[in-house]
């Protein structure tokens, strides 16, 4: 992180440009994105690819793998 006392503006590892207000406001805002990146988005992403992929099975292949779960006719 790097700070510049001429410069009113603070930019954070993804590109997001921040007023600096206080070195408080700073820290808070730095520790929630990585919070967000490090441990929230890997397990957004993963849960959606799990219900993607459970969105993928079609019905008949369960049927087929589950005779008992059939329609009946």
């Amino acid at each position: 992180m790097k700070l510049n006392a001429s410069n009113p503006f603070y930019t954070d590892g993804m590109g997001n440009a921040y007023k600096k207000i206080s070195m408080n406001d700073l820290f808070y805002k730095d520790v929630f994105s990585e919070f967000m990146l490090d441990y929230v988005n890997p397990l957004y992403d993963d849960l959606k690819t799990r219900l993607n992929s459970v969105k993928a099975i079609k019905g008949r292949n369960v049927y087929k793998a589950r005779p008992w779960l059939r329609k009946r006719k």
